[in-house]
């Protein structure tokens, strides 16, 4: 198919290999080719998918002749946290990518090559906008791009490695290198930052919401503002007691409880109201088999505080804040402690109660001249 369509000479709705390769050029007419699907379906050739393609390998090649020509200016030393989070993003993504080679999958290995591995550079790009990237991982990120995306875009691949990094041979006689093992926490804390941030904007929209329906709230997002970043370190205890129920009751073999049993423990616990819908909603994870460690252990792979604290610079960019408070809610309380300044914080807010950990609350609210 082509751009959507049957091909066909009748209706014009028609390009031989050849037609590609000349319109395109051959690299992004391959990335077209290899995007279009190499399932049992019928396959696709997008001509936006290689146009795309033409401005993405250049824009790059573009970026990675900079960022060696000015490399001396990028920073050294001990890795930060952004640093490690890339790296581990890096080895992630370049072993799906092999593996995908592996298997044959070419679009599939397309996304992680080019598409998902350029995501991670912005990501880091942004995250390390106030102390710049570190010089040994942009040189690794571009060496590793060049043998990612040498399968299908070789030519691409042999200016960056030839002209750019100054290799002395062709890509064509290097190998695919051996990627160290990768680190859970750290993945798992890259997927948290990315929730995390998406859910900063989705906080800020909602109270903007609550404002143009008429709703009482001051906040007004033209005016200088701040944000507090509302975590909990604990679940709520309530929680923990039915997570003990259904650990006990668990049958990992079936995989599943005894209901009528399991209900009549919940009715005497008296809280059967709150309690029927998380308890199915764990029951519900359970059977569609998800671990059962990660569903009733229920801890984080990472340090939460630390990671909020890492993004405070990020979030004062990304969502144009004068301030970022962070506050550790105690349970059962109104009260929390600053993180960054170990503040006690009085009467917080009633989405304060709201907190899990994995799973924080947010405040928008103008900050106030002095």
């Amino acid at each position: 198919m082509l751009n959507g369509e049957k091909m066909s000479k009748s209706t014009g709705n028609f390009m031989t290999l050849q037609d590609v390769a000349r319109k395109f050029g051959a690299d992004a007419a391959r990335i077209g080719l290899a995007d279009a699907g190499d399932t049992n379906g019928d396959s696709n050739f997008e001509e936006d998918v290689a146009n795309q393609a033409i401005l993405r390998l250049h824009t790059l090649r573009e970026w990675c002749e900079d960022a060696v020509k000015n490399k001396s200016e990028l920073r050294t030393g001990e890795w930060n946290f952004f640093d490690k989070v890339f790296n581990n993003e890096m080895n992630v993504i370049a072993k799906e990518a092999i593996q995908q080679y592996s298997d044959t999958s070419y679009k599939l290995a397309l996304k992680a090559a080019f598409y998902d591995f350029n995501n991670a550079l912005s990501f880091y790009r942004e995250s390390s906008a106030s102390v710049k990237m570190h010089h040994d991982l942009v040189l690794r990120y571009i060496e590793l791009q060049c043998l990612l995306i040498a399968v299908i875009a070789p030519h691409w691949a042999e200016s960056v490695w030839i002209e750019i990094l100054g290799k002395p041979t062709s890509i064509q006689q290097a190998t695919f290198p051996e990627i160290p093992e990768t680190d859970a926490a750290l993945t798992a804390a890259r997927k948290y930052i990315s929730v995390t941030a998406s859910n900063v904007n989705s906080a800020e929209s909602l109270q903007l919401k609550k404002k143009a329906k008429g709703k009482e709230t001051s906040f007004d997002p033209k005016k200088p503002k701040k944000l507090t970043i509302l975590m909990s370190e604990k679940f709520p205890q309530w929680q923990q007691a039915y997570i003990d129920l259904l650990k006990e009751m668990w049958n990992p073999e079936t995989k599943s409880v005894d209901d009528k049993a399991l209900n009549g423990k919940i009715a005497k616990m008296g809280e059967m109201k709150k309690a029927m819908p998380f308890v199915q909603g764990l029951k519900r994870r359970l059977q569609l088999g998800e671990p059962a460690s990660a569903v009733l252990e229920r801890k984080l792979a990472f340090d939460e505080k630390a990671v909020l604290v890492d993004m405070i610079d990020g979030l004062k960019r990304s969502a144009n804040l004068v301030e970022v408070k962070i506050i550790a809610v105690e349970e059962g309380s109104k009260k929390g402690k600053d993180l960054v300044t170990g503040a006690v914080e009085e009467s917080l807010p009633p989405n304060a109660e709201g907190a899990v950990p994995g799973a924080p609350n947010f405040l928008f609210a103008n900050v106030e001249s002095s």
